[in-house]
This record gives C-alpha cells, sequence and structure tokens, in this order.
C-alpha cells in the first residue's frame, strides 16, 4: 500500500518528452526531481528544495507554472470521508503545492484494492476557499498557515544562536496546545543529519588533494 501512490505516478509520467509512461518495471521511490527556490514569508528569506513529480508540456508558461504534483486518495463514499479528505489532507497537498510553487494537483481516486478509477484536478490557488466554503468556520485558512509559519521562523531566530554543526535544535509541536517546545541536543546520533567524518574534516580543516 505504501508503493501505491509511487506507482500511480509511474503510469502518469515519462522520463523525456518524446516518450510514453513505462508502468512494467519495478517502483524506485530514491529518484526525484527537485526544484531549489528562493523566496521570502515576512522577513524571512527562505532557501529550500522542493520535490516535484511533473510538468505538464501542454503548458507553454515557464516553471513552476508547469509543474503538476500526483496524489493518490482514497474513494470518497461518504460524507465523513469526505470531511476527513478536506480538512486534513487538503491542507498538506496545499502546504507542499503552495511553497514549491505549483499550481496544479492531479488526484487519483483509489479503492482498497489499489485500483484508480477516477481523476480529479485540483488548483491549488482554490484549495483555501474550498476548505471556507465546506464549513464555518473553515476546516482550514491558508492565511492562518502562513501567519503561524512567519511566526514560527521568528521564533527559531531567538533560540537557534549557536553556530555549532555538531548541535540539532529540535522543534514539537502537539496542536492544539499553543506553545512550541524545543531542545537543544549536542552530538545527537538521532537527529544529526551531516556525517561524522564530514564534521572530523570541516573541523580538522582538511583540504581537498
Amino acid at each position: 500500500m505504501s508503493y501505491w501512490g509511487f506507482k500511480f505516478e509511474q503510469y502518469l509520467t515519462a522520463g523525456r518528452m518524446d516518450r510514453q509512461p513505462d508502468s512494467s518495471g519495478p517502483v524506485n521511490n530514491k529518484e526525484a526531481y527537485c526544484s531549489v527556490i528562493q523566496t521570502r514569508l515576512g522577513s524571512h528569506t527562505l532557501l529550500f528544495a522542493g520535490e516535484v513529480d511533473a510538468l505538464d508540456p501542454s503548458v507553454k508558461e515557464t516553471k513552476p507554472s508547469c509543474y503538476v504534483e500526483l496524489k493518490t486518495s482514497r474513494q470518497i463514499d461518504h460524507p465523513g470521508q469526505e470531511r476527513n479528505f478536506i480538512k486534513f489532507k487538503l491542507i498538506k497537498w496545499w502546504a507542499q503545492s503552495f511553497l514549491v510553487g505549483i499550481p496544479r494537483i492531479i488526484c487519483g481516486y483509489r479503492d482498497d484494492y489499489g485500483t484508480v478509477n477516477s481523476l480529479e484536478t485540483f488548483l491549488v490557488s482554490q484549495m483555501p476557499k474550498m476548505a471556507a466554503q465546506y464549513s464555518n468556520p473553515p476546516a482550514w485558512s491558508g492565511t492562518a498557515c502562513m501567519n503561524f509559519c512567519d511566526r514560527f521562523l521568528s521564533f527559531i531566530k531567538t533560540v537557534a544562536t549557536e553556530d555549532n554543526p555538531r548541535v540539532v535544535y529540535k522543534f514539537e509541536w502537539t496542536p492544539p496546545a499553543a506553545e512550541v517546545h524545543w531542545e537543544k541536543l549536542v552530538d545527537s546520533s538521532s537527529y544529526s543529519f551531516l556525517p561524522r567524518w564530514f564534521l572530523d574534516d570541516m573541523e580538522g580543516g582538511a583540504e581537498c588533494s
């Protein structure tokens, strides 16, 4: 089940413009194309990479307007599933695509056996409006999400003040709590992402030969 989404992408994408999708091979979830974005949020300058599933060759506009995100979701059979889809799933899809600038998401609705029976295209710009129209108060708000992100980044700047590659700052937030808890970890093998050999070479002043 965890690979159904990757298989869906394989059915809809090809490695080159002049080729057709080839779904005969095994799924490789370690391959990815990422777009590097520099943008601003409030007073913060952001530089990050976001995974992009595909581009639509029929869209003549430049990147990222031609980008497309591919998703799968359980087909909706009753109002409770629709509520969960709009309240919990759409917000994740919106946040992921909005930050990268992806304008459209193609969703494949699948059954319990992984078979996709229908497709629906969502405009990322319209997702917050869908949440607002579904319930009162809105199921979620894109503005509230970005405001929270802005405040959280400001909070990080007040906490992560030590420029030390062996230090990791761990932040945790459990909704609906109002506070974000943090912890300073030194040489933590569980959360460190820079390999020790890299840190040793950098601190030892190793030179490239």
